[in-house]
C-alpha cells in the first residue's frame, strides 16, 4: 500500500478485492489471500544476509561486542529451526552483499561459515540478480551462486575465493546473461587466465561481459565473438590475442553495442585498437566506445583509428583517453583535419578526447561540429598546458551548430591585447551551461571583448577554468591562480553584458528583437 494513504482508505482498496458483501468475514479472507504475494514483495530485494538471519530463533541470534550492527548466529540450527529462514529465502529475486562490514543487513564470518556448513537445502532457489562486493569475505561467495541466476557482479578478490568462483559460475550458471568482475584491490583474474576463459566457454547466453585486469584466451574470445546476444564488453587487449581477428572462428560481435578497450599495463596500442574495431561486425551497432590506449610515435597509427571509429555511425558515447606525458608521444603533434573521418558520427552526444597532442585550425572545427548537431558534451584536453586545440572565435561555431550543447571543456590558444571576433553570431546558444576553459590564458586588456564574444554566444553559461575550486587557491601555481582570476572577472564581465542586452529572457522567436537590442546596448556602453 502508498504510504499515504489513510487506514479507511486502506481499508476501501481492500473491500474492493471483495467478491461478495464486504463483511469482516469476507475481509479476512481477503487479507489472507494478500499475505503470500505481499511477503514475495517485501522479501524479493534483499540488501544482505541479517534479514534472512534475524528470522531463526531468537537464542541463536546475536551481536558481537566489537560491533553494533553486524549480526552473527551463536550455535547451528537443529532442522526445524532453519524453518522460517527457509519460508523467506526462496522468496528472494535480488540479493546484495555490501563491502561494509558494519552495514545493517550484514553478517560476520562466523554467521556464513554455519551457513556455509549446516544450512539444508539450496540457499536461493529464485535467485536472479546477485551481487558481492565485500572481498574481506569472498570466500562465501560462491554459496550463493545458483542455477537460476542470470546477472552476477563480483569484486575479484584473492587468488583461491576467485579460483572458487569461477568453478561455481562454470558448473552451477548456465543461464547466466551478465558477469561484471568490478574493480577491486587485486589483479586476480589476471592470474588465473585458464580459469576464466574455462568459464567463459561455459556461457552461451551471455549479453554483458564486463571484466577489469583480465584477459580472455585466444579460444576464449572466439566464442565470445560469436554469441549472438552479447551487447556490453569490457576487452582487455593482450599482444597474445592480437591474431584471433583473423581466425576463421571469428564471430565479429555481431549485436554489440557497448565496447571498452582496456590497456594492459598501459601498452594497449594504438594501432591494436584499430585493427580490432575493424574486425567487428560490417554492418556494426555499436553505440557507446571507450577506449584507452597508450601513446604512439606515428602519425599513420592516429590516422588508421580515427578511419575505424568513424564507420561506426550509431555511435552516441565515444571516449578516447590516453594516460600519458606529452613526452611519450616524441614531440608528434596531430592535425585536427585528422578526425575528419568522425564527421561521419552524426548521432554523437558525447566525446571526449584526452592526453593527445592534437591542433585545430578553424576549418576543422567548423567541419566537426557542422556535422555533430546532436552534441550534448564536448572535452578536448591534450597532453600538455602548452599544447592548445581552439582559437577562441572557434567556439562560435558550436554555438552555430550544436544547439543541444550543455557543456564544452576545451583548450584555447592564448588571446592577446588586439582580439577581437570579426565574425557574425547568427543566434545565441541558450543550452550551454558550463564552459570549462582549460590552461586559459587571456589578456586582461582582451577580456570585456571575449566576455562579449561568450555573452552573445552562449548567454546562460557559467565559465570556468582548469581548477574551479577556488578554496584551494593556496596550492596552486601562480599561472593557475592568474586564470582563476582571469575567469573570474570573465564571468562578472560576461554576465553584465548579457544582462545588459537582455539574451537570458528571450524566447527564440525573438531573436530579430534581440540583435537589434544588443546592437543599442552596445553603443551605450562604448558611449559610457
Amino acid at each position: 500500500m502508498h504510504s499515504c494513504l489513510c487506514i479507511d482508505e486502506i481499508l476501501q482498496n481492500m473491500f474492493g478485492h471483495v467478491d461478495d458483501t464486504p463483511t469482516l468475514g469476507s475481509l479476512s479472507l481477503v487479507c489472507r489471500a494478500f499475505h503470500e504475494p505481499a511477503n514475495d514483495t517485501l522479501w524479493a530485494d534483499l540488501p544482505g544476509l541479517a534479514p534472512l538471519v534475524k528470522c531463526l530463533p531468537d537464542e541463536l541470534v546475536a551481536t558481537p561486542d566489537k560491533s553494533y550492527r553486524t549480526v552473527t548466529i551463536l550455535r547451528p540450527p537443529q532442522r526445524a529451526e532453519w524453518q522460517r529462514f527457509q519460508y523467506h529465502a526462496q522468496r528472494v529475486i535480488y540479493l546484495t552483499v555490501a563491502s561494509d562490514e558494519e552495514d545493517e543487513f550484514a553478517v560476520d564470518q562466523g554467521a556464513l561459515r554455519i551457513l556455509a556448513h549446516h544450512y539444508p537445502a539450496p540457499f536461493f532457489p529464485r535467485l536472479v540478480h546477485f551481487e558481492w562486493h565485500n572481498w574481506h569475505l569472498a570466500e562465501f561467495a560462491s554459496l550463493f551462486i545458483e542455477p537460476s541466476v542470470c546477472i552476477l557482479k563480483y569484486i575479484p578478490a584473492e587468488v583461491e575465493p576467485m579460483r572458487t568462483v569461477l568453478a561455481r559460475v562454470r558448473t552451477h550458471a548456465p543461464r547466466l546473461q551478465k558477469l561484471e568482475f568490478i574493480d577491486g584491490i587485486y589483479d586476480t583474474l589476471d592470474k588465473l587466465h585458464n580459469e576464466f576463459s574455462q568459464a567463459i566457454l561455459s556461457m552461451n547466453d551471455l549479453t554483458v561481459l564486463e571484466v577489469q585486469y583480465a584477459s580472455l584466451q585466444r579460444d576464449a574470445l572466439l566464442h565470445v565473438s560469436r554469441l549472438p546476444h552479447l551487447t556490453t564488453l569490457s576487452l582487455y587487449l593482450t599482444t597474445e590475442i592480437d591474431s584471433s581477428w583473423h581466425s576463421s572462428y571469428w564471430g565479429r560481435f555481431p549485436a554489440l553495442r557497448r565496447l571498452f578497450i582496456l590497456p594492459e599495463e598501459d601498452r594497449t596500442s594504438i594501432a591494436s585498437c584499430a585493427s580490432f574495431l575493424n574486425a567487428l561486425s560490417e554492418r556494426p551497432k555499436l553505440s557507446y566506445l571507450e577506449l584507452r590506449p597508450s601513446p604512439t610515435l606515428h602519425h599513420n597509427d592516429f590516422e588508421d583509428l580515427m578511419s575505424a571509429i568513424g564507420r561506426f555511425e550509431r555511435l552516441s558515447y565515444l571516449s578516447i583517453t590516453f594516460n600519458n606525458s606529452r613526452g611519450e608521444w616524441g614531440g608528434l603533434s596531430i592535425q585536427g583535419s585528422t578526425l575528419s573521418p568522425l564527421q561521419q558520427l552524426s548521432c554523437l552526444q558525447n566525446f571526449t578526447l584526452s592526453g593527445c597532442p592534437v591542433s585545430f585550425e578553424s576549418d576543422a572545427v567548423q567541419g566537426l561540429a557542422a556535422a555533430w548537431t546532436c552534441l550534448e558534451y564536448l572535452i578536448l584536453t591534450s597532453a600538455s598546458t602548452d599544447l592548445c586545440h581552439f582559437r577562441m572565435e572557434d567556439l562560435s561555431f558550436f554555438s552555430q551548430h550544436c544547439p543541444n550543447l550543455r557543456s564544452l571543456t576545451v583548450q584555447v590558444h592564448a588571446v592577446g591585447d588586439d582580439w577581437a571576433h570579426r565574425g557574425t553570431i547568427r543566434a545565441p546558444m541558450r543550452s550551454l551551461r558550463y564552459l570549462q576553459l582549460y590552461a586559459i590564458s587571456i589578456s586582461p586588456a582582451a577580456e570585456p571583448a571575449v566576455a562579449l564574444f561568450l555573452a552573445k554566444s552562449f548567454p546562460m553559461v557559467t565559465i570556468s577554468s582548469h581548477h574551479p575550486i577556488v578554496r584551494y587557491r593556496r596550492q596552486l601555481a601562480a599561472h593557475e591562480v592568474a586564470a582563476m582570476e582571469t575567469i573570474e572577472r570573465l564571468n562578472a564581465e560576461t554576465q553584465r553584458w548579457t544582462t545588459g542586452v537582455v539574451l537570458h529572457v528571450l524566447d527564440l522567436e525573438d531573436r530579430a528583437v534581440a540583435s537589434q537590442k544588443s546592437d543599442h546596448a552596445e553603443e551605450q556602453l562604448s558611449d559610457n
